[in-house]
C-alpha cells in the first residue's frame, strides 16, 4: 500500500503552493480579468471567461489570510472543477503563477506538517511536505461555499 501512487498538481501561488487532485484542474489559461464588482471580499479578484461562462476568480493566498495579490506578467488562472453543489457554474478560478506541475506521489513522498498560525482552518484541509517544499491542501468545497455566501451578501446589499 505504501507504494500506491496518486496524482496531483502543484500550483505556485507566488508565495506558497497548493496541492490539488489532478482532476480538479480543468484548464490553465492566461490571466484576463474583468474588474471586480464593488462590495466583494478582497480575495475575490473578479471574473474570468471560460467556455462561455463567467467564473469567479479568487486569490487563495488572500483568502487564507495572506497579503493582497500583486499580479505578475506570468500570472495564470487555473480553472477548478467544482466538487460540491454550491456553484451554478460548476467551476471557479484560482489566480496562480505559471503553470501547475503535475506530480506522481506516494505515501513515502508526502508527510503532513502543522498548519501555520496564519492559516484559515475553514479553507485548509492540511499542509504537506513534498521533498523540500510545503504545500497547502485546500478545502475546495469550503471555498465554493464562501463564494456563494459572498455573492449572496452582494445581492442583499444591492
Amino acid at each position: 500500500m505504501a507504494d500506491e501512487q496518486f496524482y496531483g498538481a502543484l500550483l505556485n501561488l507566488g508565495g506558497g503552493s497548493l496541492l490539488l487532485p489532478n482532476l480538479a484542474i480543468a484548464e490553465v489559461q492566461a490571466l484576463n480579468i474583468g474588474a471586480p464588482e464593488s462590495g466583494l471580499p478582497d480575495w475575490w479578484l473578479g471574473q474570468v471567461e471560460h467556455d462561455g461562462q463567467r467564473l469567479p476568480l479568487i486569490s487563495f493566498m488572500r483568502l487564507n489570510g495572506g497579503d493582497p495579490v500583486t499580479v505578475e506578467s506570468r500570472a495564470r488562472v487555473a480553472i477548478i472543477n467544482s466538487y460540491g453543489s454550491h456553484l451554478d457554474t460548476a467551476q471557479f478560478a484560482i489566480h496562480c503563477e505559471g503553470y501547475p506541475h503535475l506530480v506522481a506521489l506516494n505515501r513515502a513522498a508526502v508527510s503532513a506538517v502543522d498548519l501555520r498560525d496564519s492559516d484559515v482552518e475553514e479553507f485548509v484541509l492540511g499542509r504537506v511536505r513534498i521533498a523540500n517544499n510545503q504545500a497547502v491542501i485546500p478545502d475546495l468545497e469550503a471555498i465554493e461555499a464562501a463564494l456563494v455566501r459572498a455573492e449572496a451578501a452582494l445581492q442583499v446589499t444591492a
